[in-house]
């Protein structure tokens, strides 16, 4: 089990609004060094439809951030103008991410994202 020292997590939206991370299956995979895709779910903000998708980023094999997408499906396809139904496009977007492995993240704290901002995540 990975050792942290918080047990609460929040963020605050763009839309002013806090919201509590710490409670989700993908903070939960993630902060013990998994990948996580999920199935369809509803916001927290505004009920829409969307999959959440989140990979460690790893330095010396300790969790030191989570990075995380939503995306919502229905969206996507309309905007693609895809014929493809939405449940196959977002059957290949999981196998997809469940392909990286965390290890794939280690090159991101070369990029000096996390040494800038001290080793916090803005």
């Amino acid at each position: 089990m990975v050792k942290y020292f918080f047990s609460r997590w929040s963020i605050l939206s763009q839309y002013g609004k806090v919201i509590n991370i710490s409670d989700k299956d993908y903070f939960y995979y993630s902060i013990e060094g998994k990948s996580y895709v999920s199935n369809l779910v509803e916001s927290i903000l505004d009920s829409t439809k969307l999959n959440i998708y989140s990979v460690p980023v790893l330095k010396e094999d300790k969790v030191i951030a989570i990075l995380w997408a939503s995306i919502e499906i229905e969206q996507l396809c309309k905007n693609l103008d895809l014929w493809t139904d939405c449940e196959a496009i977002c059957n290949m977007i999981k196998f997809s991410v469940k392909r990286l492995k965390s290890s794939t993240f280690k090159e991101i704290y070369n990029y000096d994202i996390i040494k800038k901002s001290n080793n916090t995540i803005i």
